[in-house]
């Protein structure tokens, strides 16, 4: 049965009888699963955090760490490459303002980066027309969206390390907002 909506809200759903006994067969299982879930995300936030610890005093170019359970298996973190922008979090005026509430300062340690997003057939168009019309100043069709992106820096980033490693409260706390958590799997 498909969903149907009534303007933005959606349609109540129906309830179905004579299904009891299988459904409450598979809600007792996914309740379960739900709660294991929650402490596999638990698990694997701690094992992110342990990661992120040894992070600044790893060798160059290591790209993951085995946590050995000491039964043959491990845990596996793999350590994103924050020299790629996309391992760092745009950083927004909500975490300025974390970053300036825990005392870090981040003049310098940010880079700005611009785009401009693109859609339909504004697309084809504006391959060849986009530089001529900034030069002359016009203004641009709709579809056009510029904006900044600003992260921090892997040299800034290096900065918040070592502000943690000399006890600063707080610079652990801003990288987990400001980078791309590792990954965490079982080997």
């Amino acid at each position: 049965m498909s969903s149907q909506t009534n303007g933005n809200k959606k349609a109540p759903a129906i309830p179905m009888t004579g299904y009891e006994a299988l459904a409450s067969k598979l809600r007792t299982k996914l309740v379960f699963l739900k709660s294991f879930a929650k402490e596999i995300d638990e698990g694997k936030k701690e094992f992110c955090r342990l990661a992120r610890q040894v992070a600044g005093q790893l060798p160059a170019g290591a790209s993951s760490l085995e946590f050995l359970d000491g039964e043959g298996g491990a845990i596996k973190v793999a350590l994103p490459d924050y020299a790629m922008s996309g391992n760092r979090n745009t950083l927004d005026a909500k975490k300025f303002a974390l970053a300036q509430k825990l005392g870090i300062d981040l003049t310098d340690k940010v880079s700005v980066e611009e785009s401009c997003m693109l859609t339909g057939d504004f697309l084809v168009w504006i391959k060849g027309m986009l530089q001529t019309w900034e030069a002359e100043g016009r203004t641009l069709p709709d579809g056009v969206e510029f904006k900044q992106v600003t992260r921090l820096t892997v040299e800034g980033i290096r900065f918040i390390e070592q502000l943690g490693k000399a006890g600063a409260q707080g610079a652990t706390e801003f990288l987990e907002v400001a980078l791309k958590s590792p990954s965490v799997g079982a080997k």
